[in-house]
Order: structure tokens, then sequence, then C-alpha cells
């Protein structure tokens, strides 16, 4: 393994599941457009799959509430759906339209954490469907749906300890269907995907502790602003890349 992995990939998990413990969500976002540019996506989504998988477990536990099945027994059915043609998709592409599709999506997102607009009144349950897929393709693809899946939960419910316990078993759920989908299309069946996933624990473990200990200290207003910046530049360096290298 190359030196610049050996010493980029740990500061890009840190950071990532230091973000996973502030937010509930955004390891992928974070980590998966840095380790896109020095490892093919097919290695590092399944890879933070098994962390997230193992994060989200622990984040669920600390942070346990009342649960809207309701919302869940609507949402879960369609992502499944969504993450069945991801995994199809992040098996069978090939590199450079994976990237620039990743670097797209991660720019967009953060421009708009960025903006940060504001939308009143509660949205129709038709919204499910799009929400759905599009969160089931993206996290299966590039790991990235856990957005997704919070702007339509933060606009069907209103209760703030409701919305976080929902969302963490979302992302729970979403994880597990995931890994028995990358399983399934053979993205998980690689010794080096388990080792790195193994070795990148002990990192993973201590910025999530971080990242959960100090959300409550911190402006949600400018977490999601500067994540935002964060995101700008990453989905700008992948198109760049994908584009012009």
């Amino acid at each position: 393994m190359e030196l610049e992995v050996l010493i980029v990939a740990p500061l890009a998990v840190f950071a990532a599941f230091f973000v996973f413990g502030m937010t509930g969500f955004g390891s992928s976002l974070i980590a998966v457009p840095v380790l896109a540019h020095l490892l093919p996506l097919q290695q590092v989504v399944p890879t933070m799959v098994l962390m997230e998988f193992a994060g989200s477990f622990l984040l669920r536990r600390g942070h346990a509430g009342r649960l809207n099945r309701r919302e869940l027994a609507w949402l879960v059915p369609v992502a499944v759906v969504g993450i069945g043609i991801g995994a199809t998709l992040l098996a069978r592409l090939p590199a450079a339209p994976l990237q620039l599709g990743l670097g797209a999506f991660v720019l967009l997102f953060g421009v708009y954490s960025m903006l940060e607009p504001s939308f009143r009144g509660e949205i129709g349950r038709a919204w499910v469907l799009p929400a759905g897929l599009v969160g089931g393709t993206f996290t299966a693809l590039f790991g990235t749906g856990g957005p997704v899946y919070a702007i339509y939960l933060s606009r069907r419910i209103e209760d703030r300890g409701e919305l976080r316990s929902t969302m963490s078993a979302m992302i729970t759920l979403s994880t597990a269907l995931r890994i028995v989908a990358f399983a399934a299309t053979g993205l998980l069946l690689h010794l080096k995907v388990v080792v790195a996933a193994l070795v990148l624990a002990p990192v993973m473990l201590l910025a999530l502790k971080l990242g959960s200990r100090v959300h409550l200290g911190l402006s949600h207003r400018r977490v999601r602003q500067a994540l935002g910046a964060v995101l700008v530049l990453s989905g700008l360096s992948l198109l760049i890349k994908g584009t012009f290298f």
C-alpha cells in the first residue's frame, strides 16, 4: 500500500466519523470523496460500509429514543429497491463515471448545506418514493444516501429527539442492507476490504467518541455550513480529476 494512502486514509476516516458522531450521518460524505482520489470506489465504499455499520450501532445505543416506526415502514422498502440498483451499478460501472457522479452529488449537497434553505410545513407521503429510491441508490453507490433520508424525515417528523432516533435507526438498517447487497454482488468478498476496515476501526471508534461528546456544544447551523464548505471542495476536486486527469 502506498505511503499516501497510509497517511490520508486514517485522517479521512477520523474526520468522517467525528462528523458522524456530531450529526448521526455524513461519514461517507467526508471520507469517500477523499479516498476516491487514491483507491477505487469498489474498494472504498464496501470498507466504509463495514465501519459505518459498527459506528451506527454504537451511536444508536448512545442516543436511544422513541422511533417513528410508521415512517420507517414506508421508507425502508423503497430504499431496499434503491440499494439493489446502486449495488448493481457499483459492481458494473467503470471508475470514471462513478467519480464524476460522486463529485456532482457531493458538490450539490455541499452548496445545499452552506445555503441551508428553510422550508416550512410537512411534505406529503408520496415523497417517500423519490427519497427512498435516490437515497438507496446513492447510499449503495457512494455511501452518501444519509442526507437524502435526513431531508425527507426532517420534513415528516417535528420532534428533534424522535427525528434523531429515527434517522439513526434508518442509517443502521440501510447499512445492514448494503452489507447484504455488497456480499451478493461480490464487493465484500475481498480480503483487503475486511483488513482495511479492521485496521481503521480504532480511528473510527476514537473519532466517534469525540464527535458524540462535542455534539451538544456546537451550533447545528455552523456544523452544516462547515461541512458544506468541505463538501464543495471535495466535489470540485473529484469533478476536476474525473474531467481532466
